[in-house]
């Protein structure tokens, strides 16, 4: 297993999930990605994703007035928007930029989470 920083270089060191039950859901920015990072490849993990389904909240200002909220339907855009913003971030901090298509998780330890 690896136990220090500088073992892994690459996000291909981290494992895919056959279940990840038990795991807690990162959140999706930088920060997040930042954890799984320092966290490393032996207590962070991934797991297959899709955008399917998924919607945004939108609300428009105009004049001072807001309309909304409605929900739309999350579109390749968005997902182009979120990788770039998550992999500008994590790069800025010297992490290297990671794959799409995961959601990515943190090992809860041993006695659960409360």
């Amino acid at each position: 297993m690896l136990t220090h920083w500088n073992d892994w270089n690459d996000w291909n060191d981290f494992r895919t999930l056959e279940d990840p039950a038990g795991w807690a859901e990162l959140e999706e920015n930088g920060w997040g990605m930042l954890l799984a990072w320092a966290a490393g490849p032996g207590n962070a993990g991934r797991f297959p994703a899709t955008d399917e389904g998924r919607t945004v909240r939108v609300e428009c200002e105009r004049g001072g007035v807001i309309a909304g909220p409605w929900l739309e339907a999350f579109t390749p855009e968005d997902r182009d928007g979120i990788e770039q913003d998550i992999n500008f971030f994590i790069t800025d901090a010297g992490v290297p930029a990671r794959p799409r298509g995961f959601t990515w998780f943190l090992r809860v330890p041993s006695g659960g989470c409360h």
